[in-house]
């Protein structure tokens, strides 16, 4: 940029730098003595920011994200003084004339930045420009913009000028809204010497405007727009008059809270009830309290459910603690919306002494309602209403009793748990059921500890539940509690307890629990022992110790206990483990042996696939080759082993297998392994006539391509068994898709 473009870009002519002058002096005198060498143009260039060659440069990099570049730029443009803030605002143009959003970002970036606290003369500098601006604007969209800015910095230096534009329709809007901003007393009269010429929309303005500031001075002339024809108007003075605390306002509120119209009447209703807390505010309490008792029974019908409400709660905020005889009596309304609005301001008054006045209430009411304000209480907080909702647990009503549950607990935590636990004494199911839930949130041993204590003199359902408790939140301080009921006189409990043992024992007592697995006759204890048994073994790092307590009492068993070590090894695995499991396939007991071969068929790892192997070459039942084939196949597809180990399995199982049905089985996991290798074991079934449909798919699976497979297998022997295979294909789909991949493997026939 040569020097003649950066003046031209960068100066504030001479003419219009005089004109600012003239206008900001009478408001600023002091500042431009301070201002006065900031405003040298030469120096200009000095004070900016160096990423910005000029005020214009500034501005179309706005926005500018970083906060510390911004502040910089704006502390930067703060010491040109109002010859560069005015060049921002000779950037400002009409609506739709073009694109001066960068101009406004910078000029609101630039406001906010000069309004920091102890920057008292950056804030008058920027307002006292600002509002030359707005003088000499000639466009009302950039006046109004302007206005905007004037809000949020000015004080009373702009009222002269914002009252000039009360009476322009179109500006009286945000020149209101700027002097509200003020919030002074010259403002205030601005607004007041305003209102006699105001008409329409600017009238309804200026009136909600002076209600607003509370100008009393504009109370007569406002009363006279109080039965105004005009809805808006009406509306806005008994505003006006009820903001303000106008004498005159108690006549007009009150007929306007007998208006026919629906919508009237509840404005009328909410200005009274404003107009109610300004006479409380300036020492007419009892009156006021009158006037909102007196809403409350007027307005008892269903349909004004809402203005009741409103009147309490604004009789609870002038009167606090006086108002407590009105929300008890309340509080029996029949009407939810109402009851609901009174408890909620009854759980906000503070106190011990109201708490006492809710609980000797709460023994008064119906049973809904005492539900309701227990609930109430809860919200309060106050551990004085413990003892009342204590007792609310005897209540004759369930509604009342669940509700005392979840209050109690809330409420007293710790303290409540021994009322609680006598909860589970009885025979309510959903009571105990919902005492459990609410001593499930009490973090801490203490719950459990008590929880524990109380198992003996728990009810059936009680005892169920309380071992659900200690169950979920692995109580193992109380596992001997919890042995204990694994001898209950009730079957459910037994098992209940036998279930717990998996969560709340420990590792130590995991002989305990492989004990009672073996010696129980109830085919349910003896699984759930079984899952408690894998549960707290699982937890032992050590594979092979996890078995241990098994194994050690394993050869002392027989019959359906030894089914059951055998079940329980099964889901634990581990070497010594297998090689017990192993041994028992061979086992003359019939049931010991099909056990003991499920078992293996089900073992959690590839461990066991070189026996199951073995079972297939030496099992002749059927049912016996199918389990062990399965488990064998599952285990190498999820073993984990490169193909080549795979293959070698699959092989291996081919030729132990005893029946083409196994042989299938392999065929179709073989299809997944995409090797040479694995095509060698399928084209070597091709022969078979039992097996030659599943050793094509298996040759096409693992030759062709597939959509997740691009590419599909190449070479001489690759050929040799896709020819042979669709020779024998009896799938039309199957051979063209062979066909069509031979296609492109063969050279291309001679011309």
């Amino acid at each position: 940029m040569n020097s003649t473009q950066s003046n031209r870009d960068l100066s504030f002519d001479r003419e219009n730098l005089q004109q600012v002058r003239k206008e900001m002096k009478p408001r600023s005198e002091i500042y431009w003595k301070m201002a006065r060498p900031a405003l040298c143009l030469a120096g200009f260039l000095a004070f900016l920011s160096p990423a910005c060659a000029s005020v214009t440069e500034w501005v179309q990099k706005m926005p500018i994200e970083n906060p510390k570049e911004l502040t910089e730029a704006n502390a930067a443009v703060i010491k040109l003084g109002p010859a560069g803030i005015a060049e921002i605002c000779r950037m400002l143009i009409p609506q739709g004339a073009g694109n001066d959003a960068p101009a406004r970002f910078a000029l609101n970036g630039l406001v906010k930045y000069a309004n920091r606290p102890g920057a008292e003369p950056d804030r008058l500098m920027v307002s006292s420009v600002l509002i030359a601006a707005l003088e000499t604007s000639a466009d009302n969209e950039v006046k109004a913009f302007l206005m905007s800015q004037i809000e949020m910095i000015a004080h009373d230096e702009a009222v002269g000028t914002l009252s000039r534009f009360l009476a322009n329709p179109d500006l009286a809007e945000p020149a209101t809204q700027a002097l509200l901003a003020i919030h002074s007393p010259a403002a205030a009269a601005a607004l007041n010497n305003a209102l006699p010429a105001a008409t329409g929309a600017n009238l309804v303005t200026l009136i909600k405007a002076l209600g607003e500031l509370r100008c009393a001075e504009a109370a007569p002339r406002i009363r006279s727009f109080a039965s105004s024809d005009d809805r808006e108007t009406r509306l806005a003075a008994w505003f006006a008059l009820a903001n303000i605390g106008e004498p005159s306002a108690m006549e007009i509120l009150t007929q306007a809270t007998q208006s026919t119209s629906a919508y009237d009447r509840a404005k009328a209703t909410s200005f009274y009830l404003l107009y109610a807390q300004r006479l409380a505010e300036t020492g007419k309490k009892e009156l006021a309290e009158k006037m909102c008792r007196s809403l409350v029974q007027t307005r008892a019908t269903a349909g004004e459910a809402n203005a009741r409400s409103a009147a309490l709660s604004t009789l609870v905020a002038i009167a606090g603690e006086g108002a407590l005889p009105d929300l008890l009596a309340a509080v029996e309304s029949e009407n939810l919306a109402f009851r609901v609005a009174v408890l909620r301001l009854g759980a906000r008054l503070p106190g011990t002494g109201v708490t006492s006045q809710w609980v000797d209430t709460m023994a008064k009411v119906a049973p809904p309602i005492r539900a309701d304000i227990i609930v109430m209480l809860a919200r309060r907080g106050d551990k004085a209403a413990l003892p009342g909702l204590l007792e609310a647990l005897k209540d004759p009503d369930q509604g009342v009793r669940l509700a005392a549950i979840d209050a109690a607990c809330r409420l007293g935590r710790d303290d409540a748990v021994p009322d609680l636990l006598r909860v589970c004494e009885t025979d309510r199911s959903g009571e105990i059921q919902a005492t459990v839930a609410v001593l499930k949130r009490l973090p801490g041993g203490k719950v459990l500890k008590q929880a524990g204590e109380a198992l003996p003199k728990a009810s059936v359902m009680g005892r169920k539940a309380l071992l659900e408790l200690l169950s979920q939140r692995h109580a193992q301080d109380q596992v001997a509690a919890v042995f204990a009921l694994t001898k209950d006189n009730d079957s459910t409990v037994r098992l209940a307890a036998i279930k717990a043992l998996g969560n709340v024992a420990p590792e130590p007592d995991l002989p305990r629990v492989v004990d009672l697995m073996i010696t129980t006759g109830d085919p349910a204890e003896q699984d759930a022992a079984q899952q408690a048994i894998v549960a707290i073994a699982s937890r032992i790092d050590d594979r092979d110790q996890q078995a241990a307590p098994l194994l050690a009492v394993f050869d002392q068993t027989t019959g359906e206990k030894r089914c059951a070590l055998l079940n329980a090894l099964a889901e634990l695995g581990g070497s010594r483990a297998l090689q017990t499991v192993v041994a028992d396939t061979q086992n003359s007991d019939a049931h010991i042996k099909d056990t003991a071969l499920r078992a293996l068929a089900d073992w959690p790892d590839r461990s066991a696939v070189p026996a199951l192997i073995e079972v297939l070459k030496g099992q002749n039942e059927t049912v016996y080759q199918s389990l062990a084939m399965r488990g064998c196949l599952r285990l190498v597809e999820d073993s984990g082993w490169a193909p080549t180990r795979q293959v070698d399995i699959y092989q291996q199982a081919i030729q132990a297998a005893q029946r083409p049905e196994e042989k299938k089985l392999v065929l179709s996991a073989l299809g997944r392994v995409h090797t040479i290798e694995s095509l060698k074991v399928a084209a070597a079934c091709l022969e078979d006539s039992t097996l030659q449909a599943e050793a094509v798919m298996a040759a096409a699976k693992i030759a062709c391509p597939e959509p997740d497979k691009k590419t599909g297998l190449t070479g001489p022997e690759v050929n040799t068994v896709l020819k042979k295979a669709i020779e024998v294909c009896r799938d039309d789909k199957v051979r063209q898709t062979i066909g069509s991949y031979l296609e492109t493997l063969s050279p291309a026939p001679a011309q």
